[in-house]
């Protein structure tokens, strides 16, 4: 039901940009014939009833399309490589600090696939949930309101007298209305005089061979599904006054304009009288506003003032409700020769997939499911860098996911600290687990510098949907997934309860598990980075405030008691810092400083290097395409890399000492 409520509110989305355009051209005409005008109200309604439309380059859509391509192709100052690498050390930064703050004596490491499998027994406290279980209860009202005046309405029209054919006399009713899908019927009061009986029956038989009846029924239905949207309701009122006033119109060209002053009294005395609630649904009403008496007087105003229309009239008013129809109930063009749209890779890579049974590759049947085709060199090539922009790449809203299960998963890792890795960027850079031939399609990745448990620094997860034949092909049976975490040796462990086979392998200081779930067919692979690399490096892995005698280089550890002094928490460097600097660096007694300012981000890595290094440093930015600036006052020479306004790095190198600072 969720994924069906997302839908849902993707078609109010889009409704309310043709509901906002349709009232710009309703002003922009207004001078117009109503009955012209009445018809702009039916893509509106196609909007927000039917989820599927056909593609064209007409649909007006097409201009938010692109206007999202050009966000995407924007921002040509980084390197995608660099930009990458920057974004994993704020990852990795940010991580640190979480881990500092949460650690306390003694607390217990978490189990994050059991805390993510625990996430899927979704709680009535849900956001999502909460909002289904109330979306269904109100719309079922305001149907449950609506079939129940109908049904009252029938039951007081049950013994009405027959006066000509498809017209009824009862004196249960105020004014005239029609009444019926299949077979419409015309009901009109006891007490009307025969010279306003003319043109009420005529005005009541406008509707039914309009198909109002019809067309105001799927008006209801959709302002009972979209409730919540504000402009569905305006719609609902502006649509039916254009009704009503397009209907005078055409009595009024049919019987002349002797009928306009007894017509508008007829309106009046009743719209007074009537108080019949019914007229807020299915039936028209001829003296009864849908909206309150502002109606009326604007009908009379319209019935005063009308004048026939002309020929020209008439073909610009059909022209613009053919434009609005085509170009507001057509979707946005996906353009299938275009190298940057992820639509056209996603159908590529599904078409390639329809013939991995065939490829004698030994693989199972359901590679062809669960699987796509990995690209070639010339895709390759043909790759667009900056079709994601560098802000797409993690995501912090779930509901892009489209599978329930997964998008919860999603939620569950976010929501423990985990960055989540945009699927689509994914797909369209090929980084899903794959053989080399033939990549996981539906999952994500996920990952995390902070797993609760002091003992780990990094843990990296993929997601993903696969049978257990694939799950033995791929993981068990060793033919391997890259990108995922292939082991070549023996599995430490492989249990299977059952319902669950959990396989894990530890090799230097990383630990590899999988976990499949056959009643979800979803297995999470996961790889997390110890600490320690070695016995001979095993210090522990907490911070070293307090004792910043572990660190044995003197001229190091006066720098460290300054940053201590200054509120930093120490850190032995355990993660080696030339992961981070691309650098060949010792890491023997460096260490990290992080700042304990919440509103600030500051991290400081310390470690030696020589002059030579130094200037590589300044060698490669000179040769990259990211903004930088350098300071030189003799003793310190300092470079940093401007990424934004709000990421920066920093090499601050101490000729004196040999030391350098590396602060983002």
């Amino acid at each position: 039901m969720s994924g069906f409520v997302e839908q849902l509110f993707k078609m109010s989305l889009t409704a309310s940009i043709v509901i906002v355009v349709v009232m710009l051209i309703r002003f922009l005409m207004r001078k117009f014939p109503k009955k012209y005008l009445y018809l702009l109200w039916a893509t509106v309604w196609f909007r927000l009833l039917c989820p599927v439309s056909i593609e064209s380059k007409l649909s007006i859509f097409n201009l938010t399309h692109k206007a999202g391509e050009a966000v995407q192709g924007q921002d040509p100052v980084y390197d995608p490589d660099m930009a990458a690498n920057a974004r994993v050390r704020m990852r990795m930064l940010a991580n640190v600090k979480r881990q500092i703050a949460r650690m306390e004596p003694g607390s217990n490491p978490s189990h994050v696939p059991e805390a993510a499998k625990a996430a899927e027994r979704i709680s009535i406290l849900d956001p999502k949930v909460l909002f289904t279980v109330i979306w269904v209860v109100v719309a079922t009202l305001i149907l449950g309101y609506a079939i129940y005046h109908i049904v009252r309405l029938r039951k007081k029209l049950t013994d009405a007298d027959q006066v000509e054919p498809g017209v009824y006399e009862s004196p249960f009713i105020d004014s005239p209305i029609a009444i019926g899908i299949f077979r419409p019927g015309i009901y009109v009061p006891t007490n009307v005089s025969a010279g306003e009986l003319e043109y009420l029956i005529e005005h009541e038989r406008v509707h039914i061979r309009r198909g109002d009846l019809i067309f105001k029924m799927f008006a209801v239905i959709a302002v009972a599904l979209h409730w919540f949207n504000p402009l569905a309701w305006i719609a609902f009122a502006l649509f039916c006054r254009d009704m009503e006033m397009g209907c005078d119109e055409i009595v009024l060209e049919k019987l002349g304009d002797g009928i306009r002053k007894a017509y508008s009294l007829s309106l009046v005395t009743m719209a007074e009288k009537n108080s019949d609630k019914a007229y807020l649904v299915m039936p028209t009403s001829f003296g009864k506003s849908s909206v309150g008496r502002t109606e009326v007087k604007m009908r009379i105003e319209n019935i005063l003032h009308f004048k026939k229309s002309s020929g020209l009239a008439a073909a610009v008013a059909g022209v613009t409700v053919i434009g609005v129809g085509l170009a507001c109930g057509l979707n946005a063009y996906a353009d299938t020769d275009a190298d940057t749209d992820v639509e056209t890779t996603e159908e590529i890579t599904v078409d390639a997939a329809s013939a991995t049974d065939d490829s004698g590759s030994g693989a199972p049947a359901s590679q062809s499911e669960f699987m796509v085709a990995y690209p070639d060199e010339e895709y390759w090539e043909s790759l667009d860098e900056n079709a994601f922009a560098y802000e797409d790449y993690c995501i912090e809203d779930m509901s892009v996911i489209e599978d329930d299960d997964l998008r919860l998963l999603a939620q569950s890792y976010y929501d423990q600290g985990f960055y989540i890795n945009n699927p689509a960027a994914t797909q369209y850079y090929y980084c899903a687990p794959n053989d080399g031939e033939y990549m996981l399609a539906y999952g994500f990745h996920a990952d995390s510098g902070d797993t609760g448990d002091a003992s780990y620094v990094f843990k990296s997860v993929d997601v993903y949907r696969m049978d257990e034949d694939l799950f033995d092909y791929y993981i068990l049976e060793g033919d391997g997934l890259y990108d995922c975490y292939y082991i070549e040796s023996n599995f430490d462990e492989v249990t299977d309860d059952g319902t669950v086979i959990y396989a894990t392998y530890t090799i230097d200081n990383f630990q590899y598990e999988y976990e499949f779930n056959r009643d979800t067919q979803i297995v999470v692979m996961s790889v997390t980075k110890l600490y320690m690399s070695d016995e001979d490096y095993a210090v522990t892995a907490s911070p070293i405030t307090d004792d910043l005698s572990v660190i044995e280089d003197e001229t190091l550890r006066d720098i460290a008691q300054s940053y201590a002094d200054q509120g930093c928490v120490i850190w032995l460097d355990h993660t080696d810092i030339g992961s981070f600097t691309g650098l060949d660096i010792d890491r023997e007694s460096a260490f990290v400083a992080v700042s304990q300012d919440p509103n600030s981000l500051m991290s400081y890595w310390v470690f030696y290097m020589d002059q030579d290094a130094f200037d590589a440093i300044v060698e490669q930015a000179a040769a990259g395409d990211i903004d930088y600036t350098i300071e030189d006052d003799g003793t310190f020479e300092r470079i940093t890399f401007i990424y934004s306004e709000s990421i920066t790095e920093t090499f601050e190198f101490n000729r004196d000492t040999g030391v350098c600072c590396f602060s983002t």
